[in-house]
């Protein structure tokens, strides 16, 4: 089982740290599917975030996550900010995630193939400078992940652009997987 303290991670680079994961050798023989959660208008609210007040949820404009086909054909998320276990059931995972409660901030999910992901993600990292060029947040240690024939980060985070990956309401997703 892969445990986080193994994996590269920085805080506000959920893309990149799901993109690096992808990779590892353990997940290379299991069916594996990128999730990005998008908002409907402007945000989605997650609970069980490590970043959000104790019973409240953190609002963000898009979060990535991977999801995996494991032994007897359950699926589990893989979530760096959750306060759930890193690997945690799928099922459990969105019935405490999301609130059906708050439909305006549940996501949409597009749903990308592990290999495609990696073999066309890019991010110059722009989406994390503001208009005076400094940093949003301490941007990762590794080398940014420049892929020119890939597909910019701005272009996966649109709806209506489904270059790579198929998107689904929220009922949609939990209809298809049985949660």
């Amino acid at each position: 089982m892969l445990k986080k303290g193994t994996c590269l991670y920085q805080e506000f680079y959920c893309e990149e740290n799901i993109w690096h994961l992808c990779q590892k050798k353990e997940l290379q023989n299991l069916n594996c599917k990128v999730i990005i959660l998008l908002p409907l208008y402007q945000y989605i609210a997650v609970w069980q975030s490590r970043l959000a007040k104790k019973n409240m949820p953190i609002l963000w404009d898009y979060h990535v996550i991977l999801l995996v086909e494991e032994e007897n054909s359950i699926w589990h998320i893989y979530d760096f900010d959750t306060v759930l276990p890193f690997k945690s059931k799928a099922e459990d995972y969105f019935n405490v995630s999301f609130s059906e409660w708050y439909p305006d901030f549940l996501p949409f999910i597009k749903l990308i193939d592990r290999k495609e992901y990696v073999s066309n993600f890019h991010s110059d990292r722009s989406h994390m400078v503001d208009e005076f060029g400094n940093w949003e947040a301490p941007p990762p240690e590794w080398q940014t992940i420049i892929n020119e024939e890939g597909v910019p980060l701005a272009d996966l985070l649109n709806l209506e652009n489904q270059t790579i990956g198929k998107c689904y309401s929220f009922t949609e997703f939990k209809t298809r997987f049985k949660f």
